[in-house]
């Protein structure tokens, strides 16, 4: 059985000061997040948010022959956010007092990996972690712990950057953005170090 015992959230968005999260009640705990979106973060591309929630394990039988002795479990539920344009029409709310109105969706793409900007794999990395620059555009690659610190920067190549995993960064989640020459935030995500 796990009693749960805290919960915390990862995300980029906290570094823009635009997350504000209101503990409700301590055992179990529940926290409250609001996002107030803020227009100059809007763009195609999702940002990710990480909720974590840790519980004691307490076990019966002998101890666990696992890799992980810690005494404690955790599981995560990750969201991806999108920050998309206003639409505005002519047609009037026909929603009934307590519905919740059903937006207009854009059609998301089919193949993915056409449309993103830089491929980043593998996930999780164990050794080596490749790049591939889809737009060929003078870019730089910002990992973040989830502690908000920048643990590495690297420029990256016009074609495929292959970063060696530096022993120097632990295992374990980390946030990444790519940001291209001229400013614009071009990818976030999210990468597990084994």
């Amino acid at each position: 059985a796990t009693n749960a015992t805290g919960l915390t959230a990862y995300s980029e968005l906290f570094r823009h000061n635009i997350i504000t999260a209101m503990p409700t009640a301590d055992s179990p705990p529940e926290i409250e997040y609001t996002i107030r979106p803020d227009p100059a973060l809007k763009r195609s591309l999702p940002y990710i948010i990480t909720f974590r929630g840790t519980g004691a394990a307490t076990t019966t039988g002998p101890p666990s022959q696992d890799y992980n002795t810690s005494s404690s479990r955790q599981q995560d539920l990750t969201l991806a956010i999108y920050f998309r344009p206003e639409r505005t029409t002519d047609q009037q709310d026909a929603t009934q007092p307590g519905e919740i109105p059903i937006p207009d969706e854009e059609p998301e793409p089919q193949d993915k990996s056409d449309s993103l900007a830089f491929n980043v794999y593998p996930n999780p990395v164990s050794s080596y972690l490749y790049i591939q620059n889809n737009r060929h555009v003078p870019a730089t690659l910002y990992l973040y712990n989830t502690q908000n610190q920048l643990v590495l920067t690297q420029v990256l190549t016009l074609q495929q950057t292959i970063i060696s995993r530096s022993s120097t960064v632990t295992a374990g989640m980390y946030f990444y953005t790519i940001i291209s020459e001229g400013g614009k935030i071009e990818q976030t995500g999210r990468l597990v170090l084994l």
